[in-house]
């Protein structure tokens, strides 16, 4: 939790893809990493009121070559 704020706070960028075509919360939800996922909400809503209008993480991002969600990814490995 504490990597990935300071990463973003120092500029990252949140919905970089690595070469399988996945940004960090399609990995989280695919690993069903439920901590991972609670923490990027946080720093989006953190984010949100401190007045920025801009979303640090894509919620709705697509990935991977089915172009799916990290929704699509949570069901279809089982993690509600």
């Amino acid at each position: 939790m504490s990597i990935c704020e300071l990463l973003i706070t120092h500029g990252a960028n949140a919905n970089m893809k690595n070469n399988d075509n996945w940004s960090p919360i399609h990995i989280a939800a695919r690993k069903g990493q439920e901590k991972g996922i609670q923490t990027i909400i946080r720093i989006n809503q953190m984010v949100k009121d401190q007045g920025h209008t801009e979303t640090v993480f894509d919620l709705n991002v697509v990935g991977g070559v089915q172009s799916w969600t990290a929704l699509h990814l949570a069901a279809h490995g089982g993690h509600f």
